[in-house]
């Protein structure tokens, strides 16, 4: 079978066995993002585990366990992804964290009616299993393409991702509406199978990756060994983590050496937030201004076969008008998002929302992800991923925690979205400073 796959990925230019490999990884753990934290979860969770708590509940509380999962992930990165570019552990850990993924994914399956605190904590383990792996996966970037091949394989894979994630999510509308339809199993029934699937999928598909791609080598950049520390192969784990947090706060100290990349961060840090709120509060949203289920669904459906081929091209226009710009008419993109969303009366208004978001939301993501990529000093991929996962992580608790709160304090969720706008704004004013080469 992935024979089969890799010969239809070289069509759309990932030849090399490793890149495809990478790419679907994507594949693989896209299934959880769109079928489990955009379309079914949050839904699920408001009508389902927060069953019998008062109105506007639901909402509040999928806010703050998605800010906790953040600002867990945000703690995690950087530590653990300094001990795996000084020991060498950046697949085992990645191997690690999928696998704590897949077991909180099937964890969702006994999530009991009006059981929110149970749902709640076996979501977080989820949760942090899958962003702790993507720290680790894109770590593997650099060390797979040259710098003028960073920008292609990035977006192709995130390409990859989108056609996982939406064959497997129209697997899954399908067989539930079949369900209901014919009164075949309870709706809760079938959501738990479809909790179950995507856990078989997220380990399956990631095998190639496990198989086909190289741990890097462990690099001995200067200044990155504490003076009297031992080989890392003869380190204990807790030693290790010493001299983990020791490079870390030498990192702190010479990032400003860095000054583009710490700008990009700064900006990647408000316009991600943003992004990362809308990704992760936009059907529950929907679901509180009285979308009917079927458009949400249908919505996140389309978004997923529209994403694939709109990151392909931008990342071909990308090349003519610049990565900078790409990334700026993206933004622009989710301000009009935001002001469709406040506006928001009607079903046909989550569709246009969607569509916009569809032909944005991948570009903006994987040449974020590329431009980073690009700017990494050598022997740190690891690290200074963990610190992106950090400006994203860190960042994204301020978008998901302020929506929950503007939300429930002036009691119109129209307003939250609206607040986006300022994440939108300002990281389109430091991004303007970034000196890009890509």
């Amino acid at each position: 079978m992935f024979e089969f796959m890799f010969k239809v990925l070289s069509k759309i230019g990932l030849k090399r066995r490793d890149w495809a490999s990478w790419a679907l990884f994507d594949w693989a753990h896209s299934s959880f993002i769109t079928s489990i934290v955009t379309a079914i979860m949050p839904v699920f969770f408001n009508q389902y585990a927060t069953h019998g708590t008062g109105e506007g509940f639901g909402l509040a509380a999928w806010s703050y366990i998605t800010a906790a999962c953040l600002a867990i992930i945000a703690i995690l990165a950087p530590w653990l992804g300094a001990v795996a570019d000084v020991k060498g552990w950046n697949k085992r850990f990645l191997i690690f964290f999928s696998a704590q993924g897949c077991i909180g994914t099937l964890g969702l399956c006994f999530i009991q009616q009006g059981g929110w605190q149970y749902a709640a904590a076996v979501f977080v383990v989820a949760m942090v299993g899958y962003g702790m792996s993507l720290v680790f996966a894109n770590a593997l970037l650099p060390h797979l393409a040259e710098k003028h091949e960073i920008n292609e394989l990035s977006t192709k894979a995130w390409a990859v991702g989108y056609y996982g994630g939406g064959l497997l999510f129209l697997l899954h509308v399908t067989f539930m509406s079949v369900a209901k339809g014919y009164g075949l199993l309870p709706e809760d029934v079938a959501i738990r199978i479809v909790f179950a699937s995507v856990a078989l999928w997220w380990g399956f598909f990631m095998l190639p990756l496990v198989w086909y791609v190289e741990e890097p080598e462990v690099a001995k950049p200067k200044g990155s060994q504490p003076m009297g520390a031992e080989p890392a192969g003869t380190d204990s784990f807790a030693r290790l983590s010493v001299q983990s947090l020791s490079r870390l706060r030498n990192t702190l100290g010479e990032i400003g050496n860095y000054k583009n990349l710490f700008l990009f961060l700064c900006a990647y840090w408000l316009y991600s937030d943003g992004i990362g709120t809308i990704m992760k509060m936009s059907t529950i949203y929907g679901d509180q201004m009285g979308i009917g289920t079927s458009h949400l669904m249908g919505t996140v459906l389309m978004i997923q076969f529209i994403g694939g081929p709109s990151t392909i091209l931008f990342g071909k226009w990308s090349k003519k008008i610049g990565t900078r710009t790409a990334i700026e008419i993206t933004l622009g993109g989710y301000i009009i998002i935001c002001l469709i969303g406040y506006f928001m009366t009607a079903a046909w208004h989550f569709w246009l929302l969607g569509l916009v978001f569809a032909c944005i939301q991948g570009p903006a993501l994987s040449l974020s992800r590329a431009v980073f990529a690009s700017m990494v000093p050598e022997g740190k991929s690891s690290e200074f991923f963990g610190f992106f996962s950090l400006s994203e992580r860190f960042a994204g608790i301020a978008g998901p925690l302020l929506f929950g709160v503007i939300g429930q304090f002036l009691g119109e969720p129209k307003y939250s979205i609206l607040f986006l706008i300022v994440f939108f704004v300002l990281g389109w004013v430091m991004l303007r400073r970034v000196k890009l080469d890509i």
